[in-house]
């Protein structure tokens, strides 16, 4: 998965002798992702590159990298030592958001084959060469920085507002994936709001992930949306309608209203923001209760007896779903 851990007490989550050794070869680096992003910005400064999409075939020979071959592979690269550089190996039949990260997180270890030759060099020639978590950990957070530079990205990223269009935009100006963008944001903190993606199962719907704040990705949450059938989402996946409608879920338990803007991404996915509604909110108490607030019950049809009304925000439009008690008759 396309994730890194925060800065905050980060020197103490990574042990590793090679994440060590990255950071003490690296001149006033607090702790091994502070190390590995100096690394990245330079090979940034390096290749010249100034806006999106920064494109690892750019970095490749910066790094010594002789040839990069696209190939049938169980795994989705590799980064091989060859004579005085090196061979990228990639997985051909991957989505090419998904090569790029991978060939990004390739490049990535050739600054551990700079920083300490000498451990790389035992570990490549030995009979079972080693897998580092911390190395590989390392490596996607480089990988973050070159194919989306923070400076960059969050100066583009302070032009849109929270949407899966947006999201998706974001994405496609960069060519990274839609996780691998959307953990970069909540890394970041830019923007103040979660989002779902729903895939399908069967006959039905399921969340397939949830990002959150603070949380990052979690796949396979325990969520769920009250009345599925009625709900906005419910709308989006057997229409195709992108919508926007505020609507009850749990999460873990507890139920809370929000704010949910929708959009199909194909016949089998779709993607989800939820931002602070400013409706009521109800939450299971201590003894098991559910306290539940009244809601505003005085809406006026705006559907024509459809269910659904149509306008436009953001430069897009959606389809939403009318709160009125009693609808208007169809003409």
């Amino acid at each position: 998965m396309e994730s890194y851990p925060s800065k905050k007490n980060s020197k103490s989550e990574f042990s590793s002798p090679i994440a060590l050794g990255l950071l003490e070869a690296t001149p006033f680096a607090k702790n091994p992702i502070e190390a590995v992003i100096f690394h990245s910005e330079m090979l940034l400064m390096e290749s010249g590159m100034t806006e999106p999409p920064f494109s690892p075939t750019i970095y490749a020979p910066l790094r010594s990298v002789k040839e990069v071959l696209y190939k049938d592979l169980k795994i989705d690269g590799r980064l091989i030592p060859y004579e005085d550089g090196f061979i990228i190996e990639l997985r051909k039949d991957r989505p090419i958001e998904r090569i790029n990260f991978t060939f990004a997180h390739e490049l990535a270890h050739t600054f551990f084959h700079e920083a300490m030759p000498s451990i790389k060099y035992r570990s490549n020639t030995a009979n079972h060469p080693q897998h580092d978590e911390d190395e590989e950990r390392l490596c996607n957070v480089a990988a973050s920085e070159l194919l989306m530079p923070t400076q960059i990205f969050s100066k583009i990223v302070k032009d849109f507002s929270p949407s899966p269009q947006s999201l998706q935009k974001i994405s496609q100006t960069f060519e990274t994936s839609l996780t691998a963008t959307l953990v970069k944001l909540l890394s970041l903190k830019l923007w103040n709001a979660s989002f779902i993606l729903w895939k399908a199962k069967g006959n039905n719907f399921k969340p397939e992930w949830i990002a959150r704040p603070n949380f990052s990705l979690y796949y396979d949450p325990n969520l769920e949306l009250v009345n599925l059938s009625s709900t906005s989402v419910y709308h989006t996946f057997f229409t195709g309608e992108p919508t926007s409608s505020s609507e009850w879920f749990s999460l873990n338990g507890g139920y809370k209203m929000s704010h949910f803007q929708s959009m199909r991404l194909n016949s089998k996915t779709v993607l989800s923001c939820l931002t602070n509604s400013s409706g009521n909110q109800f939450n299971t108490s201590k003894n098991g209760e559910t306290t539940l607030r009244s809601l505003k019950s005085n809406y006026i049809c705006k559907c024509d007896g459809t269910g659904w009304f149509s306008i436009r925000q953001n430069g897009m439009r959606y389809a939403v779903r009318c709160l009125a008690s009693e609808h208007k008759k169809p003409f």
